[in-house]
């Protein structure tokens, strides 16, 4: 999710999907004829052509391939083949696991940085679960709800969203029950630095030897 923020700031279109696994070689090469996966002295002399770069961010989730392709602008053969959509259009968002990318002004800063936010559906899922558990008195789903909103990821636009959800959680609870919040005070952890992705081959012949891969959420920049 960081690595997506980075290479918003310096792309305007996008285009993402999925694929098998086993078709990785095949997607892997249409990428590559892109330029996806050129050395920087190429993507320099590209951009002062006016063609377009593209960045590719994967992710291998047991035998799927997530995957969003970054462009810059001007022309080239992704901008002729692929359908492009605009990263700062609403109804375009980059999107990941319910969370969508988006530009937040934020106090004390120039501009407005990238961050990601939960999406608006499954924010109101959320205030919806956690009014009716309040007022059903659901202790064990009150807390529940709770380690988990602290457990999301913690970039701006969700922090923002989750003690708002909490501060209505509390307050919904003052106003139908009595005593303390049954899971405390609302606060969410530091989940540490940026980390690296793993990598695995797409496109080599190593790839045979990841179709039996078993573990989820392995990361594979391109």
């Amino acid at each position: 999710m960081r690595q997506i923020l980075k290479l918003l700031q310096h792309n305007e279109r996008y285009v993402d999907g999925c694929f098998d696994l086993r078709f990785a070689p095949v997607e892997a090469a249409k990428h590559e004829a892109y330029g996806a996966f050129i050395e920087e002295m190429t993507r320099y002399r590209r951009k002062k052509n006016g063609i377009a770069n593209v960045r590719a961010v994967y992710l291998l989730d047991n035998l799927r391939v997530f995957y969003w392709l970054f462009v810059s602008e001007g022309d080239g053969l992704v901008a002729e083949i692929e359908s492009l959509k605009n990263t700062t259009n609403k109804k375009d968002r980059v999107q990941f696991a319910g969370y969508e990318a988006l530009r937040l002004p934020r106090q004390g800063e120039e501009g407005s940085p990238w961050t990601w936010q939960f999406r608006a559906d499954r924010y109101n899922r959320l205030e919806e679960e956690i009014t009716e558990a309040v007022r059903l008195k659901d202790f064990e789903t009150i807390r529940q709800w709770s380690y988990s909103l602290k457990r999301a990821p913690s970039f701006a636009g969700v922090r923002k969203q989750a003690y708002k959800l909490a501060k209505k959680a509390e307050a919904e609870w003052q106003r139908s029950a009595s005593g303390a919040f049954p899971s405390g005070s609302f606060a969410m952890g530091w989940q540490g630095r940026f980390k690296e992705a793993k990598q695995v081959p797409l496109y080599k012949s190593q790839i045979r030897k990841h179709l039996d891969a078993t573990s989820v959420g392995v990361n594979a920049d391109g």
